[in-house]
């Protein structure tokens, strides 16, 4: 059963924005003004476009930026992670899957990766063993260089009942065998 899917970055926002900045210098410098405008106009033009795209934009990393995304899903008392990544090759992510060239496409994970489990089925011993799994998905994206933000999932956790959800979930899933 599905408890998070979170994003995975190639990148995280600060570097995203000074490269999308630098596009904008490019495009400044590769700007062919008309031979009235002076290059103060062209400038102050660009700079103009610039800030109204990132104010328009402000989150523009979060749709253009994204690598795959991991998945918690528990299974039993267990907290298991999938990742759902592209299909680059070149990265260290997917050296060792064999995945077709689209470098673009998200390919489905051969197997989990732990993540942590619970002992006793209550919401602290559940909302435990998803902080340490949030801790894991972190460790693995540091080793990847992929930036991952899990700051507004933790807001959320203390605030979930994760206990009837699971119940419900599984109670879904008994009737809908039958």
């Amino acid at each position: 059963m599905n408890i998070f899917s979170i994003p995975l970055y190639y990148e995280s926002p600060e570097k995203f924005s000074r490269k999308l900045k630098k596009s904008f210098a490019n495009l400044i410098k590769d700007y062919n003004p008309l031979d009235s405008e002076s290059d103060e106009a062209r400038n102050m033009t660009l700079n103009l476009f610039k800030d109204y795209f990132i104010s328009k934009f402000p989150n523009v990393h979060k749709y253009n930026n994204i690598l795959g995304y991991a998945e918690l899903e528990v299974d039993g008392k267990d907290v298991l992670i999938y990742y759902y990544l592209n299909g680059d090759k070149r990265k260290i992510y997917n050296r060792y899957i064999k995945c077709r060239n689209n470098k673009n496409a998200i390919f489905y994970p051969l197997s989990h990766c732990y993540g942590s489990t619970f002992r006793e089925f209550n919401n602290k011993e559940i909302r435990n063993a998803i902080v340490n799994s949030f801790l894991e998905i972190e460790k693995q994206c540091k080793e990847w260089k992929v930036y991952v933000d899990l700051q507004k999932e933790r807001e959320i956790i203390p605030f979930f009942d994760y206990k009837h959800y699971l119940e419900q979930k599984t109670r879904n899933l008994v009737l809908t065998d039958i």
